[in-house]
């Protein structure tokens, strides 16, 4: 018998004990508490008596955690003596964590407890412990309003230093030294007083949903109990794979519960984390110690249920005896090592047999063995049952001897040789852990939430999406078969939110560790409420829990709860309080005008009002036109919650509370024009060769690189710290930088956002982490690209060269659309970027008001488009882009768009009294989607519809204005029906149709000629990236599909084709407007276009947005021979634009303009050539 063979001792540790301890590298799970350098191990010991005087005697070093269970670092050559004394009655080793990666509070009813009567909770008087990757200490939404911490304790297990009492790791800070570091002006100085950082951002974001208080995005995105103090502990040393320990999570959990005992404050403690390791059944050493340290103090612990869903890391079954049961996996190309866990009940006697890709087998093994197939090693390890687990672990791991596992199906089959049971569960590592493809299979759903989420006394919490009020795939599910107890215990919304980030800035991400906070933070109001407003001082623990499942929504109908994926129901807060005779929801919705959803906007206007309605959700944003702004302004005295930003003496913003909307803009009519904003996202699915750019750089008598020239882009940001933004000496290229969603100094005469200067650029330069003091991000990389392909060059190497590589830029980057105005157009891909049209112009704005100040001409590029409005360039925007690229000295420089071959128009003629069928097909998965169409004066229509199971909505009669609902009765389908007879700006009728839920399918428009004079009709579906691919009309017209701001004539509109083989880029938007006037004006490279990506790298994209971005670095050495050298000091966009149609490239076989080309291909060369 193996000397290790010790049934003290848990499986994984008798199984490396195995392996020699120089290839143990190669097992990074089992190697999970190893510290080769000492040869020692890091246990979890389950002990009775004296472990102290146990630890002495085999040289161990002992940690106590409580009365039964401690951590022990040993010899290794002491593992078997340790396990014979009488006093360990079991040892496991530590295993590996993985984090699981708004409207978020009302759906989980806690906007309402916040803001309201009886309640307003916002966590006073009780502690948030969050136990994850850190924090970032500097962000304001852990700041109190006088810029103290509201940490009271951090522990950095990661750093070297003095550790917390009791302790032998780590470094732990007070809250007064936290403040001592925030009163340091720079962040080195900080750094050297508390140099703590979340690297990964999972802390952060986690502990700002649970308690921030949303101090850096003006209360919008507050987290559930932003009145709370934080006890933050940083895991430890990272372990196999960058994962983190359970004994590092052990240490940190009694950590937490001692100081608020200390301190004399109740804790809610959050665990987004977990593990696939072990039998999912509550029983090892690490749950149950869980299970009873939540029995401590006054202490609620809430765990998520893990990311493991739908990642086809589970299967499960039953085998019966001399039955024969086939498992099989695949395995990805890229895995170096590969354990499975095989849980079984102690009685049975099941052998395993495995199968490689090609056949090879290792026959019916019964023992431990080691086994090498090929370049595969196979390690089976039998495990023996233990006094804490009621199962059976087979334990395989395959490891490479050459670099990765064989790549393919593998096949396991399972022997029963006596079986009572025979049930048995199988588990791989979880998803951050594997290759993508890696998985069972048929694997099982159920049974995947991950460790701790198992263990009975945590509120265990799986993931919906509130906004569809579905189930989050994702989202760990439980099993009755391996424990009784119904697991989650609920749900709360993890899709899509938004949360601090290190930085100072906010993101966006989905995961259990998102919903799990949630309940946090509503298990520390509700704890407010008992315990600190003294109500009932044994609100904690398992009453916070019962509580919560009592109050959980049960919405869906058709289930039965509890079940193993909705647990009790979804978080409502609003719901669980023991309350009598209290104000129920319903006489609470009727609020008066001053109040939205709890916010008291006359308290609000005290604070930065008009910053607060730019961001929140809570105001309605509307794009004006007005005649007198005098009276505008007087008029507006008399609603002092409304705000107004003005862009210039005709145009402006208005925010007003959503339910002051029908009241003031009734009042405010008769004066003005109105429209809500509209949506837009950009385009991006040896040109300047082609282009005869290049030849000006290097001209021996008019040598043009943009010198002195502002390259303007309004996008998703830029990438700062690129190479092709740096001078010589590696200072910017950036003399602006604009952040729309960042909080803090906005630009003089904006109210939001945030500003960095050319000198604040340089310092951040100059930092370890410049991100860390210029906090401006590109996200998607698309505004980096754009920039680099107008004006970038790489100095330090000439790898890189744009079209005005000596121009200087002005970024905004904009900030998100708000979400009510994304419900409205049914966008509800998460993964779709989409602008406000407000913000653009807001923008456009600041572009044009810091080149005045900088006495600079500017070229404004937008590569962005949307298939709202008319295509006629009637919209404000697109009238507010022509006024400004009228004035002398800046040019507007559009992207026509690229939906030229996605199906998304369609137009005809209808006759007076006939009917016209739009048939449009709906793909598979669509949730729902807006149409528009549109028609010429004096013409009236009406439209019927029918859905693809025949059923049909009869004729719905045109009024000056009308709304319509009308549900598919044998369908979940909803359609909103609005009519327009005359749309203010144009005259012209406007149709809107829109689809929740449209099942898939064709479905047809009947559109009715009720009155015509001219006929013609057009129709769009929303742009690409926002619907479906296969969601398209059938019937396509791919004509007149140039997306607005493309379709107003005050800018230069730019298509794109292949330079490579002169080809019409096959996505290209093509002409002609809806009011036939000529676009594009002409195409520019736009294939496979070679620019910088975020993190000083360099890639390639294709679409028009990229072809507008070479025009605008023409424009630029335009605006520099023009203005600039004195040879037309008068231009602006419609002179630019001349000169460039007028130099085009013409093919021989086209008549010209056409709706493709426009007047033909960018050629700058040719443009001066023509003025001779």
């Amino acid at each position: 018998m193996n000397p290790y063979e010790n049934q003290k001792i848990d499986e994984r540790l008798q199984a490396v004990l195995e392996i020699p301890a120089e290839n143990r590298e190669n097992y990074p799970e089992l190697n999970v508490g190893y510290e080769p350098e000492t040869n020692r191990w890091e246990v979890i010991v389950k002990y009775n008596g004296d472990i102290q005087q146990v630890g002495k005697q085999v040289g161990a070093q002992v940690e106590i955690l409580t009365g039964q269970y401690a951590i022990l670092t040993v010899p290794e050559e002491m593992l078997n003596q340790l396990a014979d004394f009488y006093e360990v009655e079991f040892i496991e080793k530590p295993r590996a964590l993985e984090f699981s990666l708004n409207n978020s509070l009302r759906q989980a009813c806690i906007s309402f407890v916040q803001n309201n009567p009886p309640y307003e909770l916002e966590g006073t008087g009780v502690l948030l412990g969050i136990i994850d990757s850190g924090i970032d200490y500097r962000h304001p939404d852990f700041r109190n309003e006088d810029g103290t911490t509201r940490i009271v304790y951090l522990w950095d297990q990661s750093l070297t230093g003095t550790p917390p009492a009791g302790f032998f790791m780590g470094r732990e800070f007070t809250e007064e030294e936290i403040n001592q570091a925030l009163k340091a002006p720079i962040f080195q100085q900080q750094q050297e007083i508390v140099p703590h950082q979340d690297f990964i951002g999972h802390g952060t974001h986690v502990a700002g949903i649970a308690g921030g208080n949303g101090r850096a995005s003006g209360g919008k995105y507050k987290g559930v109990a932003p009145l709370s103090q934080f006890i933050i502990v940083k895991l430890g040393q990272k372990g196999a794979g960058s994962f983190y320990r359970t004994t590092e999570m052990m240490r940190a959990l009694r950590y937490a519960i001692e100081k608020a005992r200390a301190l004399k404050k109740p804790i809610a403690i959050n665990l987004s984390f977990g593990t696939n390791a072990g039998s999912h059944n509550g029983q090892s050493l690490f749950e149950t110690y869980i299970n009873e340290m939540a029995y401590r103090w006054k202490t609620t612990i809430v765990a998520g249920a893990g990311n493991e869903g739908d990642t086809g890391h589970h299967m499960s079954g039953q085998l019966k005896t001399k039955e024969e049961k086939i498992v099989q996996f695949t395995v990805s190309s890229t895995e170096a090592s590969l354990p499975l866990e095989i849980w079984t009940s102690y009685v049975d006697t099941i052998y395993v047999e495995l199968r490689t890709p090609t056949g090879e087998t290792t026959g019916i093994i019964k023992t431990n063995q080691k086994i090498t197939i090929g370049t595969t090693t196979i390690l089976m390890y039998m495990g023996e049952p233990n006094p804490y687990q009621q199962s059976r672990q087979i334990y395989i791991v395959l490891h490479s001897t050459d670099g990765w596992i064989q790549s393919g199906i593998w096949t396991l089959i399972l022997h029963g040789e006596n079986i009572v049971n025979g049930i048995y569960q199988i588990w791989l590592p979880v998803a951050e852990a594997l290759g993508k493809e890696t998985g069972f299979t048929r694997p099982t759903t159920y049974g995947t939430i991950t460790v701790p989420g198992t263990v009975e006394r945590v509120i265990t919490v799986g993931a919906y999406n509130g906004t569809t009020d579905s189930m989050a795939s994702f989202s760990g599910r439980g099993s009755l078969e391996l424990n009784p107890r119904i697991k989650p215990d609920l749900v709360a919304p993890g899709v899509n939110i938004t949360a601090p980030a290190p930085g100072g800035g906010y993101s966006t991400l989905s995961g259990t560790s998102m919903a799990t906070p949630h309940v946090t933070g509503a298990a520390a109001l509700l704890m407010e409420w008992g315990i600190v407003r003294g109500r009932d001082p044994f609100l904690y623990g398992e009453k916070v829990k019962a509580y919560l499942l009592r109050g959980a929504q049960r919405t869906e109908h058709f289930l039965n709860y509890p079940n193993e994926t909705w647990g009790y129901g979804s978080l409502c807060l609003r719901n669980s309080f023991p309350l009598s005779g209290s104000r129920s929801f319903s006489s609470m919705e009727e609020q008066p005008m001053d109040f939205i959803d709890g916010v008291d906007l006359e308290k609000e206007s005290s604070m930065d009002t008009k910053n607060f309605s730019i961001i929140s959700e809570d105001y309605a944003d509307f794009l004006v036109e007005y005649e007198d702004l005098a009276w505008l302004k007087n008029k507006l005295k008399e609603y002092p919650q409304v705000q107004l930003q003005i862009l210039d003496e005709q145009y402006g913003v208005l925010h007003i509370p959503q339910n002051m909307t029908e009241i003031v803009l009734d009042q405010l009519k008769s004066h003005l024009y109105y429209t809500p904003p509209i949506l837009f996202g950009p385009y991006d699915t040896s040109a300047l060769e082609a282009s005869d750019i290049l030849l000006f750089h290097e001209h021996p008598y008019v040598p043009l690189r943009g010198q002195g020239v502002l390259l303007g882009f309004i996008d998703s940001g830029i990438d700062y710290t690129h190479p092709v933004f740096l001078y010589e000496d590696n200072t910017t290229r950036i003399q602006r930088i604009w952040d729309q969603a960042l909080s803090g100094t906005p630009p003089e005469g904006f109210e939001y956002g945030t500003e960095y200067t050319e000198q604040e650029i340089n310092k951040a330069l100059q930092q370890k982490d410049p991100f860390s003091y210029v906090k401006e991000r590109d996200l998607t990389g698309h505004g980096t690209l754009l920039a680099g392909v107008a004006g970038g060059m790489d100095r330090s190497k000439e790898e890189f060269i744009g079209a005005a590589p000596d121009a200087e830029f002005l970024v905004v980057k904009l900030k998100p659309a708000k979400s009510y105005l994304k419900e409205q157009q049914q966008i509800d891909n998460l993964d779709a970027v989409v602008y406000q049209s407000t913000d653009i112009l807001m923008g456009i704005k600041y572009l044009v008001e810091t080149a005045k100040k900088l006495k600079r001409p500017l070229v404004i590029n937008i590569g962005l488009g949307t298939n709202e409005g008319g295509h006629d360039g009637s919209s404000v925007v697109e009238s507010y882009m022509a006024k400004i690229g009228s004035q002398i000295g800046v040019v507007i420089v559009t992207a026509a768009g690229n939906e030229g071959n996605t199906a998304h128009h369609t137009s005809g003629h209808l006759q007076d009294q006939s009917v016209a069928n739009l048939e449009c097909k709906v793909a598979e998965g669509e949730t729902g989607f807006t149409m528009h169409i549109w028609n010429y004066a004096p013409d009236k229509m009406s439209i019927s519809i029918i859905s693809p199971t025949g059923q049909k909505i009869d004729r719905i009669s045109p009024r000056l204005i009308t709304q319509e609902v009308v549900p598919f009765i044998l369908e979940k389908t909803v359609v909103h029906v609005t009519y327009q007879l005359v749309e203010r700006k144009t005259g012209d009728q406007v149709i809107t149709i829109g689809f929740s839920d449209p099942t898939p399918g064709i479905w047809t428009i009947q559109l009715y000629g009720d009155f015509i004079v001219d006929g013609r009709y057009d129709a769009w579906l929303p742009r690409k990236g926002w619907i479906q691919p296969e969601t398209q009309f059938l019937q396509p017209i791919p004509f007149t599909t140039i997306t607005v701001p493309g379709t107003t004539i005050g800018t230069i509109t730019v298509g794109a084709y292949n330079h490579k083989d002169s080809s019409l880029y096959l996505g290209s938007s093509r002409g002609l407007t809806r009011d036939q006037e000529m676009k594009p004006d002409l195409v520019a490279p736009g294939v496979d276009i070679e620019g910088p990506t975020l993190g000083g790298g360099y890639g390639k994209m294709t679409g028009t947005s990229v072809a507008a971005a070479y025009t605008a670095g023409a424009s630029a050495l335009l605006l520099e021979w023009g203005i600039l050298k004195g040879n037309d000091v008068e231009m602006d966009t419609r002179k630019a634009k001349t000169y460039l149609i007028r130099g085009a490239t013409r093919k021989q076989n086209l008549v010209y303009p056409n709706r493709e080309w426009g007047y033909g291909e960018l050629n700058l060369l040719r443009s001066f050539q023509e003025l001779r």
